[in-house]
C-alpha cells in the first residue's frame, strides 16, 4: 500500500479531480494508493505513513509542507507554481522559469505544471512503479531540508551584510 499526502491550497473540486485521476491510474497498474487531501495542524501523523508528498498549489511563498516532507525523508511532487517549489526542489535551475507542460525530474523532487491533473497522475504512476527513483529522492531529502535550517539561513544573510 502506498500513501500520498496531498498538501494543497486548491479548492475541494481541484483536489477531488486529482484524487480521481490518481485512483484511475493506480488501479490500472493494480496497486492501491490512499490519497489524503486535507489541512491538519499536525500533518506528521500522515507524513509518517507516506511515501510521497504531493503539493498541488497554484501559488506559494515558502511552502512549509514541502520542507516538512523533505525533513521526514519523503519524495516530493509539486506544481511548478511561482515562488517556492522550484527554489527548493530544483535550486540550480532558472528560478524564473515555470513549466507549462511536461514533467521536470529535479535534483530534490518532481515538478509538474499547474492544473495538469493528467500529468500528475502519470507522475504518481511513475513514483509507484520506480522504487529507485523514490529511493534517490528520499536519500537527498533531509540534506535539502537542512539547507533551510535557521543557522544556515542566518549565515547566508549575515555574511553579505557584515562581510
Amino acid at each position: 500500500m502506498h500513501y500520498a499526502y496531498c498538501s494543497s491550497m486548491c479548492d475541494t473540486n481541484a483536489n477531488w479531480e486529482i484524487t480521481s485521476d490518481v485512483d484511475t491510474s493506480s488501479n490500472s497498474i493494480g496497486r492501491r494508493v490512499d490519497i489524503i487531501v486535507d489541512f491538519d495542524n499536525n500533518p506528521f501523523k500522515f507524513i509518517a505513513n507516506s511515501d510521497c508528498l504531493i503539493n498541488s498549489s497554484n501559488a506559494e511563498g515558502l511552502p512549509m509542507a514541502i520542507l516538512e516532507a523533505l525533513a521526514c525523508n519523503l519524495c516530493v511532487v509539486s506544481t511548478d507554481c511561482l515562488s517556492g517549489p522550484r527554489e527548493i526542489l530544483c535550486p540550480n535551475t532558472n528560478l524564473e522559469k515555470q513549466i507549462s507542460n511536461g514533467v521536470e525530474y529535479g535534483k530534490y523532487g518532481v515538478l509538474f505544471p499547474i492544473n495538469k491533473t493528467k500529468l500528475l497522475a502519470e507522475v504518481m504512476e511513475k513514483i509507484i512503479e520506480d522504487k529507485d527513483l523514490v529511493k534517490s529522492y528520499k536519500l537527498k531529502a533531509k540534506e535539502r531540508a537542512l539547507f533551510f535550517n535557521s543557522n544556515n539561513i542566518y549565515n547566508l544573510y549575515k555574511n553579505p551584510i557584515h562581510g
